[in-house]
């Protein structure tokens, strides 16, 4: 074995039988976690946990777990933000299997400190998450679902901790010219992939590309791959679990994600043109600030650009300031400008039903479920 050269695995295995009896494998699925992922909240093992073995109603298995996610997960999603535990996780036993056994499913409460795990206080928790429960309803109801058969308290003696994943990089395509230097803003494409090979996210769809700056000391994957193309340039990245952002997390099924990114444009980054806009209109007004629009799309010698997210942002900027027309006039000039990206239309309906102009909403959200069904 790698990890001990020259030792005779026979050995080992004899010493091994020698040293313990194993008297019961079992193997669990996790259905629910609070924070999917390795190491819970805060990223490090726990040094306790709480095992109980729950025997559920046959044929309520679904509604079993529904109950769980709906009122205890969120529950001890609090706990351990509130630093009270570290994670919590449901699972299924998958083997052995059949009716022979006591259990049907565990839940694992994990905690860093045994004074959290025996401080309890998880029903002052449950009214603060659930204020408009009553927790002796909640609890008969899951009682009815099932039978908690036993709990069992463990605490950690090793941890075995692997080395990080590293993302993966593949230039698929090197492109022409010069690559981009820290510091330059670059625009590219981009497709996720989880491993079912669903779409977690594709930038063509919307019909216009998307920005970042990197980093004047890249150490960020996404700069790194960046800074390997040119002009026109497509890297395949194979990016762990760990690494992701939380919104790609959860369509990413534990497991890494095939980043393709082709690099479009790259140059000095571009001011925003949305703040200008802002600031022109809260001083001179909105007839002034369409103006100012409308000169900048002729004669633009600072590099203001009004990107999509950032004229977004502004128009819900506006109607907090109680501006719904300025909103809406900001929603319609995006929505020209993108017009394949189902958010403009969502948003311009947004303005329109703050303004209370009811039909026109209903048309652009109509508009916006058509390109994107699933929003």
């Amino acid at each position: 074995m790698a990890a001990f050269p020259g030792v005779d695995l026979r050995e080992l295995a004899t010493r091994w039988d020698e040293g313990l009896d194993v008297s019961d494998i079992t193997v669990y699925a996790i259905t629910d976690e609070a924070f999917p992922g390795p190491g819970g909240v805060n990223g490090e093992p726990s040094n306790f946990v709480k095992v109980n073995y729950m025997s559920v109603v046959p044929g309520k298995n679904g509604a079993y777990e529904e109950m769980e996610s709906k009122y205890f997960k969120p529950v001890h999603q609090a706990a351990a933000k509130a630093g009270y535990m570290n994670d919590w996780v449901l699972a299924e036993r998958v083997m052995p299997y059949g009716s022979d056994y006591d259990d049907d499913y565990i839940t694992v409460d994990m905690y860093d400190k045994w004074s959290d795990l025996a401080a309890g206080g998880m029903g002052k928790l449950f009214s603060q998450v659930h204020p408009n429960e009553n927790i002796g309803d909640v609890f008969n109801d899951i009682a009815a679902l099932r039978d908690l058969k036993r709990s069992e308290v463990w605490e950690r003696l090793m941890y075995v901790n692997s080395p990080p994943e590293e993302v993966s990089y593949n230039v698929i395509k090197e492109g022409s010219g010069y690559a981009p230097s820290p510091g330059q803003e670059v625009a590219f494409n981009v497709k996720t992939v989880n491993n079912e090979g669903e779409v977690i996210c594709n930038s063509r769809e919307l019909g216009f590309p998307f920005y970042s700056t990197i980093d004047e000391s890249p150490t960020d994957f996404f700069d790194k791959g960046m800074l390997q193309l040119k002009k026109g340039g497509v890297m395949e990245m194979t990016v762990p679990y760990d690494l992701l952002g939380d919104s790609d997390k959860e369509q990413a099924n534990h497991q890494a994600v095939v980043v393709t990114i082709e690099l479009v444009d790259f140059g000095a980054p571009a001011r925003n043109g949305a703040d200008l806009l802002h600031s022109t209109f809260n001083e001179q007004g909105l007839p002034a600030a369409k103006a100012l629009y409308q000169k900048l799309q002729n004669d633009n010698p600072e590099g203001y650009a009004f990107r999509e997210g950032w004229m977004n942002n502004l128009g819900y900027i506006l109607m907090e300031e109680g501006n719904n027309d300025a909103a809406i006039y900001i929603f319609q000039t995006n929505q020209k400008n993108f017009p394949k990206s189902w958010n403009c239309y969502d948003s311009l309906a947004d303005g329109h039903r703050a303004a209370g102009n009811i039909s026109e909403a209903k048309k652009y959200y109509k508009k916006a479920l058509q390109l994107n069904p699933d929003f």
